[in-house]
């Protein structure tokens, strides 16, 4: 069965459900960065979400369609920035963000209708912009209610902050990425509706604003992910660093009884948000491990020394070698100079001593009746032959 390299699909080494860029149409695209083709590499299947290009490991390539249906989104209607009245800029003041950062960001206050209360109140506005274009509006009440606009398309907010630079951060919240520029940060972005309860249906397509990124992304050299310190978080991070690439990614560490980034910029100041950041660790890959990590074990060897293996059965080679179960140990040496009599010669006394059962592959030992008596003259410590036959 052929592999997705041999269509011409780069994954990167990424397992599961991602996107990457089509090899059919992304070379002749504007936005040749664009990662419009969707793998799931357990199910051995693609599909092109921009020319149609489809297929599956098992039937191979199918035939791109003639049209590509372009999804249409709601544009919000334009607003005029105002002053924020004084009780927001105090909202904000408590949670630690400056009215210079608000204006930076053009914080809105708008009276929107909001499904949860079934009525029109007041709200905060956070205006998801690309290229200075607004593409989205979240409104968010007082009590954490919020809403964005029915058919507008979902993208980062804050993404045009994050265009041509080394670093991208990202947070799970409007007022996170605020609070990491009262920290210093402005290459900062926030996914745009939290993150979705870890056991929720089709939890893929939830994160499909990716994609409004996927230039920047591809062009940063590290992405630092600093999501909530909660369940549903942590299944956030763990998912952006598999779509992403875990040996891009680093994630941060808050402190104890800090939830995200405001609640450390709140309670710890902006000094001690700025060292989270500057912390940040690599995401831990599996197999790829610190000393930090081996602190336990690295103890208990200092303490009780290097556990050795069984005895070979040559007590002046026990000195400098004992065989442990589960090690690779090559013999090495000049032609017809007993390598293979040595190895027998092993495995006779480990399983007299220890009772091991050892496989044998020996193409030079053939016949094997005479490889079989060589052992048994091991075994027995005499030459296998009859007297008559001497």
């Amino acid at each position: 069965m052929k592999i997705f390299s041999d269509y011409g699909i780069d994954t990167g080494g990424r397992t599961g459900q991602f996107k990457t860029r089509c090899p059919k149409c992304s070379p002749s695209r504007r936005k040749s960065k664009d990662s419009c083709l969707s793998v799931n590499t357990y199910e051995g299947v693609w599909n092109c979400h921009h020319c149609g290009w489809s297929g599956t490991l098992k039937k191979g390539a199918e035939k791109m369609t003639t049209y590509k249906r372009q999804k249409i989104y709601t544009k919000p209607e334009p607003v005029q920035e105002k002053e924020l009245p004084e009780e927001v800029i105090k909202y904000f003041a408590i949670r630690g963000i400056s009215a210079e950062v608000l204006r930076r960001n053009s914080i809105g206050y708008e009276k929107v209708y909001m499904p949860q209360t079934k009525s029109k109140i007041n709200a905060i506005c956070f205006y998801f912009k690309r290229e200075d274009e607004s593409i989205n509006i979240k409104y968010r009440d007082e009590n954490k209610n919020f809403r964005l606009v029915s058919g507008a398309e979902l993208i980062f907010y804050g993404i045009d902050d994050c265009k041509d630079v080394v670093i991208v951060i990202i947070v799970e919240g409007e007022i996170d990425k605020l609070s990491l520029e009262m920290a210093g940060f402005t290459n900062v972005m926030s996914v745009p509706n939290g993150a979705p309860p870890p056991n929720s249906n089709n939890y893929d397509t939830k994160l499909d604003y990716l994609d409004s990124a996927s230039e920047i992304l591809e062009e940063s050299k590290t992405v630092i992910l600093a999501t909530d310190n909660d369940e549903a978080g942590k299944k956030l991070e763990e998912e952006l660093s598999r779509r992403i690439g875990r040996e891009k990614c680093r994630v941060v560490q808050f402190p104890e009884g800090c939830k995200d980034a405001n609640d450390v910029l709140v309670k710890h100041g902006k000094e001690t948000l700025k060292r989270c950041i500057e912390d940040a660790q690599p995401y831990p890959i599996e197999g790829i491990y610190g000393i930090s990590d081996l602190t336990d074990e690295i103890n208990k060897l200092y303490h009780d020394g290097f556990k050795r293996g069984v005895s070979t059965g040559f007590r002046s080679l026990d000195e400098f070698y004992t065989v442990k179960g589960g090690e690779l140990t090559l013999v090495t040496g000049i032609p017809s100079h007993g390598k293979s009599e040595f190895v027998d010669a092993l495995m006779m006394n480990i399983s007299q001593s220890e009772s091991w059962r050892f496989g044998i592959y020996s193409p030079e030992n053939q016949p094997l009746e005479r490889h079989a008596a060589k052992l048994i003259e091991k075994h027995t410590g005499k030459p296998f032959k009859k007297e008559d036959n001497i």
